[in-house]
């Protein structure tokens, strides 16, 4: 579904999936093991994109490209 919407505005919105995920699986992992910090310091954001291969669907997004919906034309 991240290709669907990769055309729209939509690199916001996927910036804030981006967060609410790797947020709540800091907070799953913390509850697991029984840990008392947020679960920044031992699991960060880049340890699940880089380790676990958790998909940045921001990295979807096209931007400045013709075929995109709200493209504006390119006039030489």
């Amino acid at each position: 579904w991240g290709n669907y919407f990769r055309m729209s505005n939509s690199r916001m919105h996927f910036m804030s999936i981006a967060n609410y995920t790797t947020w709540t699986l800091c907070i799953m992992l913390r509850k697991k093991h029984k840990k008392r910090s947020k679960g920044w310091k031992d699991h960060p954001p880049s340890w699940f994109y880089e380790y676990h291969g958790l998909f940045k669907l921001y990295s979807l997004t096209v931007t400045g490209d013709e075929t995109s919906r709200y493209a504006r034309p390119v006039t030489p």
